[in-house]
């Protein structure tokens, strides 16, 4: 499954659950404006129902992480929140478990 098919299932699946989230994608409307700052976070943002946010990143079998998203991911981290790296859908409905 490629990062574009991966993306499209796991957004299905947020909201078939009716989950607010908020996509970072780097396609259309989600890129105009965006600044330096937004360089290296996750593609979505997950926000479950009286939880904790929660960070996935989302790559193809073959994607590697770039070095601006290896610090934000650890900076996440390291701030208390659940950030993930999918590569697939399973990985991604595991890191979905609340």
């Amino acid at each position: 499954m490629t990062e574009n098919e991966l993306q499209k299932e796991c957004v299905k699946y947020l909201k078939e659950k009716n989950i607010l989230y908020y996509h970072a994608g780097f396609r259309g409307l989600h890129r105009a404006g965006a600044s330096k700052n937004s360089v290296g976070w996750p593609d979505l943002f997950i926000f479950p129902e009286g939880g904790k946010p929660k960070f996935v990143e989302l790559k193809g079998p073959t994607g590697n992480l770039r070095p601006e998203q290896i610090i934000k991911i650890e900076d996440l981290i390291k701030a208390g929140y659940e950030t993930f790296v999918v590569k697939t859908y399973e990985e991604f409905r595991e890191a979905m478990k609340w």
